[in-house]
């Protein structure tokens, strides 16, 4: 009767295991939310060209906003594309007794995604391009001016299911694009492509 009782219970579990783990594989539509720390390729030190102090006052959080649609291409595996908008922080630039610009740089981005689950986990990666607004790329308080520049971006995410249609994950972005870790690299009108950028936080997920 024992063992009944126990390939009775084993069963059940597996069924239920699997049943949660074919849920997850069907695919669909979702729509997520992300939010963590972006570290900027700047300076890490107060420093002066052209008549511009960098004042190393930055906005570190990143906000992410996306909905993607995956397709089921195996039971443990599945691909898709992914639509979002981020926000990347700012940064100031200031001269003395004159005034102060600050970057805010944001961008839609499309990426291709592609998800393997494992039970109720799951690894994600994804790969694409942003359309990235910086709204002073000028970086002069006299003479403020916009720049739109495509750069390549990449992230990878873990996660877990707590729900059929919510999910958990940890992820890391990271956006390749230029390197001004030198001063020389600020001088006025230079700064038009958006700075290397990794961030990484939590974020949640519900799939349709």
């Amino acid at each position: 009767m024992k063992n009944i009782i126990t390939l009775a219970v084993t069963a059940a579990l597996s069924l239920s295991l699997v049943s949660a783990f074919a849920s997850q594989s069907e695919g669909g539509f979702s729509i997520g939310l992300k939010g963590g720390y972006n570290d900027m390729s700047l300076p890490t030190s107060q420093g002066t060209v052209d008549g511009y102090t960098l004042t190393g006052k930055k906005d570190k959080m990143v906000g992410d906003l996306h909905v993607a649609y995956l397709w089921p291409l195996a039971d443990v595996f599945q691909l898709g594309a992914q639509l979002g908008y981020s926000y990347y922080g700012k940064y100031t630039l200031t001269e003395p007794g004159t005034g102060s610009a600050d970057d805010k740089i944001s961008a839609f981005n499309l990426q291709l995604v592609g998800q393997w689950n494992i039970q109720q986990w799951f690894i994600q990666a994804r790969a694409g391009a942003g359309y990235f607004h910086q709204s002073d790329a000028n970086f002069d308080p006299d003479n403020s001016k916009s720049s739109n520049k495509i750069a390549p971006i990449a992230g990878l995410s873990g996660g877990y299911f707590f729900t059929d249609n919510f999910s958990g994950e940890v992820f890391v972005d990271h956006v390749f694009g230029k390197n001004y870790s030198n001063m020389s690299d600020f001088s006025t009108g230079n700064a038009n492509k958006p700075p290397v950028m990794t961030s990484a936080g939590i974020g949640i997920t519900y799939s349709f």
